[in-house]
């Protein structure tokens, strides 16, 4: 089905959509209508060499197979003068039960309680003009509100955006409840100089310091040492190394403060598919012939990402991480990386490599005020409270 034939078939399902003279809005349903748009989204994200890895077209069909495995994809198509300026996806689950509420939400999205995490990194293609998108967003919590009306869901979970503020209009409603809920990201970006020496001044002393000490430390000890990189072929079993390292790394720590990120299997199944792409790669810190550490790493343009990592408790001393680290984003900004993503948080590590914390971010949901949408959400709302005092009374 081409977006043309989806015209009608939105002007049936949706009659009072929002079109201006500019932006023409339409919906499509089902996987087979998101992949003919293949070609738009490429096209879309490559004029941004900022945007997050997770933006790649391969990096978003596999986080569909992974977390909305079984899910209706809903598509929002925005056209201007014919040509396509943005491209968002949802996704909703039947109901279990009648009494279930069907949500409607945003690709990236998974639980919308979890966030930050690596699958709750919003996903998306949208034209870089920013004049553009603050019209495109803004029409578009419009256009899911008359989406909402049609009554095929009971509510629609998405970003906010800060051009919605100016509107606090549009929070006051009669036919929905908007909710917002917002989260702190924390330091994540790192605005990189062209020299790896400029890097290093805007560091701490202390840190300068260390980026010599502990190799040295490791030679001193009479362990030779290096760092090695995957190949796309050899990623999916150094990923699994990887997770294992993950792992240990969390049992080892007896002050609780790390979290398995990659618990669940669905994570590392992700993990794996976005790999193939061949932006990614893994960096390994061998140590006398054993990898001690390893940290997975996304390219896209001139923006590297760091994700998940673990290393060997045996070897903290050695700080094997920040060797690892250290080696790479050398390595990055010799070859042209301008700018470091090291994912949402406030991780010591982070601010130590000199993170700056980017705006928070808001999740919207909008419920509608109908009967029965009401029934199922005061039933799941009853339904996660009583879970959450389950868990905390199992503890």
């Amino acid at each position: 089905m081409n977006i043309v034939e989806n015209r009608r078939l939105v002007a049936e399902f949706a009659p009072d959509l929002h079109v201006t003279s500019e932006f023409h809005f339409s919906v499509t349903f089902g996987m087979d209508s998101l992949l003919g748009l293949e070609d738009s989204w490429n096209k879309i994200v490559s004029e941004d060499p900022t945007l997050s890895p997770f933006t790649n077209w391969h990096a978003m069909l596999a986080w569909l197979e992974n977390f909305a495995d079984g899910a209706e994809i809903v598509t929002v198509v925005v056209q201007n003068h014919g040509h396509t300026v943005a491209i968002v996806p949802f996704f909703s689950r039947d109901r279990a039960r009648a009494w279930h509420e069907k949500r409607l939400q945003m690709t990236g999205f998974d639980t919308l309680a979890k966030f930050p995490s690596l699958n709750e990194e919003p996903v998306y293609a949208m034209n870089p003009n920013e004049d553009q998108a603050e019209i495109v967003w803004t029409q578009l919590a419009d256009y899911l509100h008359e989406l909402l009306r049609t009554g095929r869901w009971d509510s629609i979970a998405y970003r906010r955006w800060t051009y919605l503020m100016d509107r606090p209009e549009w929070t006051r409603r009669r036919d929905s409840i908007v909710e917002i809920r917002t989260y702190q990201r924390g330091s994540e970006i790192v605005d990189l100089p062209d020299t790896w020496d400029k890097y290093k001044k805007m560091l701490s002393k202390s840190m300068r310091e260390n980026i010599p000490y502990y190799p040295k430390k490791l030679t001193k000890d009479g362990l030779e040492h290096n760092v090695t990189f995957s190949n796309v072929k050899e990623v999916g079993k150094d990923l699994d190394r990887l997770s294992r390292l993950h792992k240990q790394r969390v049992d080892e720590d007896v002050t609780g403060g790390h979290r398995n990120y990659l618990l669940h299997p669905r994570k590392t199944s992700y993990l794996h598919d976005i790999c193939v792409s061949g932006d990614s790669f893994v960096a390994n810190l061998e140590v006398g012939g054993k990898i001690v550490a390893s940290q997975l790493f996304m390219k896209k343009g001139t923006c590297l990402l760091a994700l998940h990592s673990g290393f060997d408790g045996a070897f903290s001393k050695y700080s094997p991480l920040f060797i690892l680290q250290s080696k790479v984003f050398q390595m990055a900004i010799e070859s042209g990386i301008t700018r470091l993503n090291l994912l949402p948080g406030n991780a010591q590590w982070q601010n130590r490599w000199c993170a700056e914390a980017l705006s928070s971010i808001e999740i919207v949901t909008i419920a509608s005020k109908s009967r029965a949408s009401k029934v199922r959400q005061l039933l799941g709302f009853a339904k996660s409270k009583w879970a959450t005092a389950r868990h905390l009374n199992s503890k």
